[in-house]
């Protein structure tokens, strides 16, 4: 089955403090400013103009109303051509501070003559919803493929949003004071060092950490390919730049490792706890603890950067009232999001469970929806949500891996890029009824391996 290769952060000047229960039901993606929660859809796969693979985005708005984009909209920079990708990456922020939050998409197989350089382009936002869009001025040193992975927020305190991707030469880049010409006010390289030596990132989340209202930055590298070796480090942001905290671990001394994260207050406490997802088996030969099923591991947040009172915790199907049983090949944390989605004032996790058999049906898949709370994460008053449960629409068939992305927000909204031979789905889940799906047909797109879903955002 496909992983979601980033699980985007949504950034908005609201999202960096302690959220009361009011706030919390303010929509941290919403484009129109109508006081609706939008939706973002990548399909990076999808077919523009004839070119297989040149990918497009469809939103939906909160009053209902659709609209899909690509580099052959009258408008957007750039052409539509085969492989482009584009939607690789949908990342929501108001990057002008006009209130009408701003979509960052990624192209990372944009081609600049021979070299795959990889592009960034700012649909931004008004009454309207997203129209006019600016080229992101990337320059000559993108390191090739930007746009794969890219997460948004204030890293330097200055007030304003700028956006942290993957840089060339173990590096993350850092996009700050971006207008509306797609010029860069400023374009730096933080290079990344390890216990081990470089690392080039793998993954990339933001919030902040230790409550001081500058945006923090969780890096994620790995070595190789065995599931063990992924491992996440936390940098503060500052005025003078960024300071590494450290390799995040859990209470055995183990690295607290997994391949995406995400941050988010899960106990109101006023510090951003980073939330670990690992979708993939760990390797007992290794000597690290085991996890059947896979999990999402908790590091809270503190004044110093991490808790230095609150223990690393590990929460999976196995956790007393988390639903199901871990099953080899759950893949539990393959699509992961964090928001207050419930409106009481705790941020909660959203975790796909792609390969959860259930019902005679082989990796049909399922999200797990799990509470914060006082306690932080638990397994308390967590929900399970597949194509068979009342109000989903849909039908539950083998091999479908609903829950390979996700993103947050009063809905639930679940990807599965592999549905449908590749074509992709997309489903808002309400937690109290109104679902809804979406597929390419829905806004007349290109359905063929589109993979529609491989990056979702909003809710």
């Amino acid at each position: 089955m496909a992983v979601a290769t980033l699980a985007a952060s949504t950034w908005t000047a609201a999202a960096e403090q302690p959220r009361s229960a009011a706030a919390a039901n303010t929509p941290r993606t919403d484009f129109d400013h109508d006081g609706k929660a939008d939706i973002a859809i990548g399909a990076p796969g999808g077919t523009v103009g004839g070119g297989a693979g040149a990918g497009y985005v469809s939103v939906v708005y909160g009053d209902g109303a659709t609209a899909t984009f690509s580099q052959n909209t009258a408008g957007v920079p750039g052409a539509a051509e085969a492989n482009d990708k584009f939607g690789q990456t949908v990342v929501p922020v108001d990057l002008d501070g006009d209130s009408y939050t701003d979509l960052v998409v990624g192209t990372p197989g944009e081609r600049i003559g021979q070299v795959q350089a990889g592009m960034l382009t700012v649909l931004w936002g008004g009454p309207d919803g997203l129209g006019a869009a600016t080229a992101v001025d990337t320059g000559a040193k993108g390191g090739g493929s930007v746009g794969l992975m890219v997460t948004a927020g204030d890293f330097d305190g200055d007030g304003r949003p700028g956006l942290a991707l993957r840089g060339p030469s173990w590096s993350v880049r850092f996009l700050n004071g971006i207008d509306r010409d797609g010029k860069v006010a400023k374009d730096s390289l933080y290079p990344l060092y390890n216990d081990e030596g470089p690392a080039s990132p793998r993954d990339l989340s933001s919030g902040d950490v230790n409550g001081d209202g500058i945006t923090d930055l969780v890096v994620t590298v790995t070595d190789d390919e065995e599931g063990d070796s992924w491992r996440s480090a936390l940098y503060l942001g500052g005025k003078a730049g960024l300071t590494r905290v450290g390799i995040l671990t859990a209470t055995n001394g183990k690295r607290l490792n997994g391949q995406h994260t995400a941050v988010g207050d899960l106990n109101h406490d006023g510090y951003g706890d980073i939330v670990v997802g690992h979708g993939e088996e760990w390797d007992s030969d290794s000597g690290r603890p085991e996890i059947k099923g896979d999990a999402v591991g908790v590091a809270y947040g503190g004044p110093r950067g991490l808790s230095d009172t609150l223990a690393p915790v590990w929460v999976n199907q196995d956790s007393a009232g988390v639903p199901g049983v871990s099953e080899p090949g759950d893949g539990m944390g393959a699509g992961l999001a964090v928001a207050d989605a419930d409106g009481d004032g705790y941020a909660d996790v959203l975790a796909g469970v792609p390969g959860e058999d259930f019902d005679g049906l082989v990796d049909a898949g399922a999200v797990l929806f799990l509470k914060g709370g006082p306690q932080g994460l638990t397994g308390k008053g967590a929900r399970v949500f597949s194509q068979n449960s009342a109000g989903v629409p849909g039908v539950a068939e083998k091999d479908d891996a609903f829950g390979e992305s996700a993103a947050l927000g009063g809905r639930l909204v679940v990807g599965d890029p592999d549905e449908n031979a590749g074509n992709g789905s997309v489903w808002a889940l309400s937690l109290t009824g109104n679902s809804a799906a979406y597929s390419p047909g829905s806004f007349g797109d290109p359905a063929t391996k589109a993979g529609f879903g491989d990056a979702v955002a909003g809710g």
